[in-house]
């Protein structure tokens, strides 16, 4: 069986699916709609992503190392690389053709260019169209497996245990002596979009991933995250969502992996089966898909709607869009990069006792 398949957590796609829808109603609500205060949080979804990411790709690193000893840089990249660029160069493709044809805002060369390239997150504010807005989690998330895989190579996962909340905590110190001192006179949203001032988003899923691959303590994190203390940390999420707190950024950094495991162990609640239902999951899947074409279609938050971005026919196109590239384009593609990166286990240099029986009987 796939490697990647046998390490699924369905309960992350449900989670993808509420992720996504956020970050939608988030692009998608005009400032003058009456529910617009509710969707303006919805850009915390992109920190649920990080979340995930952080704790999925963490364990799939050391689950490959479990298996197979060591991690093969090569083989990560290659996956990665099937698996964002090939939607993620069509859309810009997309959007520059759509400006061709004067349906869209034309994008500047260099905005293609730092899309395509992910360093978007890096731009000055107006600088770009908000069609590629949300390429700026995309950079930060390429940063993070550019770093992460050569990181956990480099320490390996015992050292990384303990070192890894070091490296997380120590971005929050960078942000404190930044704003105190303005080194790098940040300016508008930039500010919260660089890699260097929130990949700690990322950095406390892999912590977590790191504490639940040592031996005794899924039992431990299962037995502390009983839905009693599930809802007080969910309810600490929503505070910190909607009430200015000092260091917010990192607390929610902390809780969000903690919210997302609390389901992922007890896949049995009432919440846990929600997640993991048909059509949480199934939309999850194409989560991606969706994340990619969203800005696109969904953009009241900035500008007057065209025919095409209007409800009902936004939602009909994106999901039309999404299957269409992930059944057709990601799909395939994913497939030939398993294939192409795929390893077998070392064979055992002794023989297993039970087959020394079976051969002598």
């Amino acid at each position: 069986m796939d490697q990647a398949r046998t390490n699924y957590l369905p309960t992350l796609d449900g989670w993808r699916t509420i992720a996504v829808l956020m970050v939608i109603g988030y692009h998608g609500t005009s400032p003058e709609a009456p529910w617009f205060t509710v969707f303006n949080y919805g850009h915390h979804g992109v920190n649920i992503f990080f979340g995930i990411s952080g704790f999925l790709i963490c364990s799939r690193l050391l689950d490959e190392e479990a298996r197979f000893g060591r991690i093969s840089l090569k083989r990560f990249y290659l996956r990665r690389a099937f698996r964002i660029l090939p939607p993620a160069f069509l859309y810009i493709l997309f959007i520059n053709l759509m400006a061709t044809l004067s349906y869209m805002t034309p994008p500047s060369s260099l905005e293609s260019f730092a899309s395509c390239f992910f360093f978007r997150n890096f731009l000055p504010p107006g600088a770009s169209t908000s069609y590629t807005g949300h390429y700026w989690s995309l950079a930060v998330e390429e940063h993070f497996y550019l770093l992460w895989p050569a990181f956990l190579l480099l320490v390996r996962s015992k050292r990384a245990l303990w070192l890894t909340p070091l490296i997380a905590l120590g971005f929050q110190a960078w942000r404190d002596i930044d704003f105190a001192y303005g080194l790098t006179h940040p300016e508008g949203l930039v500010v919260f979009q660089r890699t260097d001032r929130c990949l700690d988003g990322l950095v406390w899923g892999c912590a977590l991933a790191l504490l639940i691959h040592q031996p005794g303590w899924r039992e431990r994190l299962r037995r502390l995250t009983v839905m009693p203390v599930w809802l007080v940390c969910f309810a600490a999420l929503m505070a910190v969502w909607t009430i200015p707190l000092p260091y917010a950024v990192v607390i929610e950094s902390m809780l969000i992996p903690l919210v997302l495991i609390g389901t992922v162990l007890h896949p049995q609640t009432p919440i846990g089966r929600l997640l993991e239902s048909p059509p949480m999951a199934w939309f999850g899947r194409l989560s991606y898909s969706i994340y990619i074409w969203q800005s696109a279609l969904f953009v009241g938050r900035y500008q007057e709607p065209a025919d095409f971005q209007v409800w009902p026919s936004s939602a009909i196109s994106l999901l039309a869009i999404a299957m269409i590239s992930y059944y057709f384009i990601e799909k395939p593609i994913l497939a030939f990069g398993h294939r192409l990166t795929r390893r077998e286990p070392p064979v055992a240099l002794v023989t297993p006792p039970e087959q020394q029986a079976a051969s002598a009987g």
